[in-house]
C-alpha cells in the first residue's frame, strides 16, 4: 500500500482534501505532505511516529507504504524496482552461521540511511561481535547489489542454497578464498560461488 492510498484510506475513502487535513492535523505545511505523497521526500524520523498515530497505523506500516510509494516513483523503465534513496530495508538477522537470504521478500524493517545513494541496496540486521571490530551486535550491514568483486572486500555469497557473510579474496584467476577474522576459510572455484551484494558500509541505530 503507497501512502496515497492509505491517506485515502484514513479520509473515509476520499483522497481529495485528505493532504491537508494531514498537514493541518501535524502542523507542517501541505507541501511537505505532497511531497511525502508523491515520493520525493519522507518524513524525518522524529515526525514519522507523528505522522503513524495520526494516520491511525504503527510507524511500520507508515514506513512500509513510504518505501512502497519511493519504490513507484523509482521504477525504471525496465520494470525494476531500486531502493530509494536514504530508505533502505532489512531483510533478515544473520549470525556467523550459514543463513536463508530472499532478497525479493518484504523487508523486516525500514530505516533512514544517511548518505544512502540511489543504487540498488539491503541490508542485513548483525547478531553477535563475530565480525568485532568492524561491526558489533545489532549493527546493521548495508549491501550494494553491484556484484563487482573487488579482492579483500566483504561480500554476501550463496554457497550450495545457503548464505555466508565473508571477505572475499582471489586465488588465481578462477578460485576465491572466504574468510573473516574469527571463522575458517573456504577456497572455492569462483564458479561456484554466487555474490549477492558487496559490504559499502555499517550503521548504528542510535
Amino acid at each position: 500500500m503507497t501512502l496515497e492510498e492509505l491517506l485515502k484510506k484514513w479520509n473515509g475513502g476520499v483522497l481529495r482534501g485528505a493532504q491537508f487535513k494531514l498537514a493541518k492535523a501535524l502542523s507542517v505545511s501541505h507541501p511537505s505532505v505532497s511531497a511525502w505523497v508523491s515520493g520525493q521526500n519522507f518524513p524525518s524520523e522524529e515526525l514519522q511516529p507523528k505522522v503513524a498515530k495520526a494516520l491511525g497505523v504503527s510507524t511500520r506500516e507508515l514506513l512500509s507504504a513510504l518505501a512502497q510509494t519511493r519504490e513507484e516513483k523509482n521504477k525504471g523503465q525496465d520494470g525494476v524496482s531500486h531502493t530509494p534513496r536514504g530508505l533502505i530495508g532489512i531483510v533478515c538477522t544473520i549470525s556467523a552461521e550459514p543463513f536463508n537470504c530472499t532478497l525479493d521478500v518484504q523487508p523486516e524493517e525500514f530505516f533512514a540511511a544517511p548518505g544512502s545513494g540511489p543504487e540498488q541496496v539491503f541490508a542485513l540486521r548483525i547478531m553477535g561481535d563475530w565480525l568485532a571490530p568492524l561491526a558489533q551486535d545489532h549493527d546493521i550491514a548495508i549491501i550494494s547489489r553491484r556484484a563487482d568483486v573487488i579482492d579483500g572486500q566483504l561480500y554476501v555469497v550463496r554457497l550450495n542454497g545457503e548464505c555466508i557473510f565473508r571477505r572475499l579474496s582471489m586465488r588465481g584467476h578462477d578460485h576465491v578464498e572466504l574468510k573473516t577474522d574469527k571463522i575458517k576459510s573456504l577456497r572455492l572455484p569462483l564458479k561456484d560461488v554466487e555474490i549477492l551484494g558487496k559490504v559499502i558500509g555499517f550503521f548504528r541505530k542510535p
